[in-house]
């Protein structure tokens, strides 16, 4: 799980969702904000019902996806608050297909390099 410091708080949804910028990928959509540049990255990860009924699913999902995430937070600019979003069929993805997704949206993004 993400430390409190690195999530993305209710305050900040409406935030970035109007404002941020959009990137997508077959499986996932990301959304992001640049905030400053001397505060942690925060992020937040999105799984709805209609995509994963079952909340095993779900939660399989977004522990995946904050495994990748917290794998490569080091290397990432900071101050940048971003939520991924899961579309259908993410329930049928496995880690390796996640971390592919997550993270060919962190390069097009330019979060990572």
């Amino acid at each position: 799980m993400l430390p409190r410091e690195r999530r993305v708080h209710k305050e900040e949804f409406g935030e970035v969702l109007k404002k941020g910028l959009s990137f997508h990928s077959a499986h996932i959509s990301l959304r992001g904000i640049k905030k400053d540049d001397v505060s942690p990255s925060k992020f937040s990860v999105v799984v709805s019902k209609k995509f994963a009924m079952l909340a095993v699913d779900r939660n399989l999902i977004r522990r995946r996806a904050i495994a990748v995430i917290e794998a490569h937070v080091t290397g990432m600019k900071k101050g940048i608050s971003a939520i991924f979003s899961f579309k259908t069929g993410a329930s049928k993805l496995s880690s390796q297909e996640i971390k592919t997704e997550i993270i060919t949206l962190l390069k097009q993004s330019g979060l990572i390099s």
